[in-house]
């Protein structure tokens, strides 16, 4: 398993726009410098009212493929 960790902020008014379909990808950058680039709709279950604000879990298998997403705080 491959673990990536990193924090996130995005307003509402961002969020907003890969709900409507403009942005289907968000890269992060994550806390070793590399950066990730991951379907927007993963992102979908950490909304709130005020955005997406947090530090997340990236969790990939050994060949790169989705495993899960998690809000660590």
């Amino acid at each position: 398993m491959i673990e990536y960790n990193f924090s996130m902020k995005m307003t509402v008014e961002q969020c907003k726009r890969f709900y409507q379909g403009d942005i289907r990808a968000i890269v992060v950058t994550c806390d070793t410098g590399q950066t990730v680039q991951l379907p927007a709709m993963r992102f979908r279950p950490f909304v709130t009212a005020n955005g997406i604000r947090g530090r997340f879990r990236l969790v990939l298998d050994d060949n790169n493929k989705f495993v899960g997403l998690e809000k660590t705080y």
